[in-house]
């Protein structure tokens, strides 16, 4: 989930801590948070004027997503046979390498434009254009896993109801999911942005920070929070199901097993639960008093938004490790450079 910053505006005074007029403050705050005030321009001299670490570890962690999700696309689109679920792990790949793409872009260009000042404009609309992807991509992924979660019920437990008919039917395709997915996902995005006044803005020593108001902010993501959770509870309903069928037969039959084993998907449950604690992370984060180390706040929830990347790289990753192909490359790629 992505951080956001409380109305940064260079036209706004500095206002003392606990005034309410436009301040910096931390994403999504809790009940009774009082946040610490301050302008752009105090921002600005807070912040080192160099790349630290985190802006290193931002662009690692970037180019990481984009590697691991196109070579999962290319390793998977080799296969002779896919399954729905690799359809749909190949488009949510696909999207969030789109998002990651933009991010990167945006960064590059606004440090460039740090030695350039006449591609300023350029850079803003860029830094918005990125700023609609990256939520857009946010919300798209607790979708995504939401719905692969769905499918893997669907194919372990076999199809007992019309609406898990819908995630393996071959009448419904891949694409008209993702669609579906992909339009909830960018009108939030739409949505929260205009009313929130957001905009994007590029500090080179911690990156990119989102700058607007919280209204409905705190509804929105806790919302979304919805289909990770949902996702647990669908793996909580495959395993039971399991259970029941071992019980039931004590030796569980060869069709039960080989649905079992394989269309379980541990990586995914795997991805659902850093989606959980992750979340949680954040609201813990907004229960603490940040009234008089706002600047801290920022520095520790960029790390944290930098670190929720490893969900979906985490998938990608564990999926590609048990790609035959793909295990068969490395291995070579192992042994010639065993041999040098």
């Amino acid at each position: 989930m992505l951080y956001l910053i409380k109305g940064i505006d260079p036209d706004i005074s500095t206002p003392m801590p606990g005034d309410s007029g436009g301040c910096l403050q931390a994403l999504k705050p809790g009940p009774g948070l009082q946040p610490g005030c301050l302008s752009v321009d105090e921002v600005s001299d807070l912040t080192d004027h160099h790349m630290s670490s985190l802006s290193v570890l931002y662009l690692l962690v970037q180019l990481l997503s984009v590697l691991v999700h196109f070579l999962y696309i290319f390793y998977t689109q080799k296969a002779n046979k896919t399954t729905q679920f690799s359809e749909l792990v190949t488009w949510f790949c696909a999207i969030l390498s789109a998002r990651s793409i933009l991010s990167l872009g945006a960064y590059v260009f606004a440090l460039v434009a740090e030695k350039s000042p006449t591609l300023g404009n350029f850079v803003k609309i860029w830094l918005q254009f990125s700023l609609y992807g990256s939520f857009t991509g946010d919300y798209f992924s607790q979708l995504m896993v939401f719905v692969m979660a769905v499918n893997r019920l669907a194919v372990v437990c076999g199809v007992k109801a019309k609406f898990l008919d819908i995630f393996v039917s071959k009448r419904f395709r891949t694409p008209l999911i993702i669609f579906i997915c992909l339009l909830i996902s960018l009108t939030t995005a739409i949505t929260l942005i205009q009313v929130s006044g957001m905009i994007r803005i590029f500090y080179i020593s911690i990156g990119l920070v989102d700058s607007g108001t919280v209204k409905g902010q705190l509804l929105i993501n806790r919302c979304f929070y919805i289909f990770p959770f949902g996702a647990i509870l669908c793996y909580f309903a495959i395993y039971y199901y399991i259970l029941k069928m071992e019980r039931k037969t004590s030796i569980i039959s060869p069709q039960t097993a080989e649905s079992g084993k394989q269309g379980v998907s541990e990586q995914l449950l795997v991805t659902i639960v850093i989606y959980g604690i992750t979340s949680l992370t954040f609201e813990f984060l907004n229960t603490r008093d940040w009234s008089y180390t706002v600047m801290k706040k920022v520095s520790l929830v960029t790390l944290l938004n930098i670190f929720s990347y490893l969900p979906e790289v985490a998938l990608s990753i564990m999926l590609l490790v048990g790609n035959q192909e793909f295990r068969k490359k490395a291995e070579s790629f192992r042994n010639r450079l065993a041999c040098f």
